[in-house]
């Protein structure tokens, strides 16, 4: 491919993505039709050009598109098949990303773009639960981990050496906006990432040093941010006082596990339980989710899921953190598959660990000179 057609392929990726971002943030049904028509478009230019040799996300896709019409049956309505209509743009941005058909300082772009925004709103004092339309703050650390992920998959699969600086901003967000889910995850991003360079450089220590600064402010400051986590915040409050057992998360597993029996195993449930099991009708977790709409057929692609963590611990650890964060922040908000927002990024991490193995090696020299720019000179690895 011509640098030139490589240019618009990846100005389709970058307008469609922002888009789907700006579609969960402000809930603009024009933002979501833009990202349709671009990740579709990119999945029928892949097809045209027969770039679609991945036989584990085939697996994946069928696995979810059986399950889908399992439940339109099981729900006796053909609306339910709408969610057909999220697979084909995720697949699109995910083969666009596969077939290294974007370039790579697009991702950095669209995360640069989309931090910007959420560090300004925190710095001009705009509360983290103001920051997205009909959404929790705790959504902000969603964008940002799964965004983050994408710029250090491509980094992870290129063999580039890497910055921490994405994953330091990845952090102080989710802190910002008071999820624990989010912190842990974007913790893993940070302190996982750290471990595994295998030179670290005085930027590392000096912005990590800096990252436990600004956290600080963060959470214990009132200085221009508006923020006082102890005095607005249920978050650190969570961290520090309250039981595992006590979460609600924890009580919606238990009441899930009391309404299972054959059926319900087998076929998951009718969407008139959701209120009864979920009384916000929110049921916080990615895998339950799966698992309540497409019954036995989340239990295969849910194995695929965790047995490509396993398979990562042994051939890329720079995959096993980025996945283990996604997996982390999923089991406590429903956000993976088919969500439509950010599938195509575990799509790219998944096959990158499941379809080749020479995407899985780690070489022992690292880039001299990498392509990929970084937010700061990453040093020596």
């Amino acid at each position: 491919m011509n640098n030139r057609k490589k240019w618009i392929i990846s100005f389709i990726f970058l307008i469609g993505v922002l888009s789907q971002i700006g579609f969960f943030i402000s809930d603009l049904i024009s933002l979501r039709i833009i990202s349709f028509v671009c990740g579709t478009s990119l999945c029928l230019i892949q097809f045209s050009k027969r770039s679609f040799h991945y036989s584990s996300l085939w697996v994946i896709v069928v696995l979810i598109f059986s399950g889908i019409c399992l439940d339109a049956i099981k729900q006796g309505s053909i609306g339910e098949l709408d969610s057909l209509l999220l697979i084909p743009p995720q697949i699109g941005f995910a083969l666009a990303l596969l077939n290294k058909k974007v370039f790579s300082r697009m991702l950095l772009w669209a995360f640069i773009l989309v931090a910007g925004y959420f560090i300004i709103s925190m710095l001009i004092g705009v509360a983290p639960s103001n920051v997205l339309v009909g959404r929790s703050a705790n959504h902000v650390s969603t964008v940002m981990i799964f965004l983050g992920c994408l710029v250090y998959g491509r980094c992870a699969d290129e063999n580039k050496r890497f910055s921490l600086i994405p994953a330091l901003i990845v952090f102080m967000l989710s802190v910002w906006a008071l999820g624990r889910g989010g912190i842990i995850a974007s913790g893993i991003i940070l302190v996982g990432l750290f471990v595994s360079k295998r030179r670290r450089a005085r930027f590392d220590y000096y912005f990590i040093g800096l990252g436990v600064i600004v956290v600080g402010i963060i959470l214990f400051g009132d200085i221009r941010i508006n923020f006082n986590l102890f005095h607005k915040s249920f978050s650190f409050e969570k961290f520090s006082s309250k039981s595992a057992i006590e979460d609600p998360r924890i009580l919606i597993l238990d009441q899930y596990k009391e309404k299972l029996n054959l059926k319900t195993v087998l076929l998951g449930f009718d969407r008139d339980a959701l209120e009864e099991i979920f009384p916000l009708e929110n049921m916080h977790n990615s895998f339950l989710a799966m698992h309540f709409r497409f019954g036995m057929f989340a239990f295969p692609i849910i194995g695929l899921m965790f047995y490509a963590l396993v398979r990562s611990l042994s051939k890329n650890k720079c995959f096993f953190i980025l996945l283990l964060a996604i997996y982390v922040r999923a089991f406590t908000d429903t956000i993976l598959l088919p969500t439509g927002y950010f599938d195509f990024v575990f799509y790219f991490i998944y096959v990158r660990i499941m379809n080749s193995s020479r995407y899985l090696v780690l070489r022992k020299k690292i880039t001299k000179n990498p392509k990929m720019p970084t937010l700061l000179p990453a040093g020596n690895q």
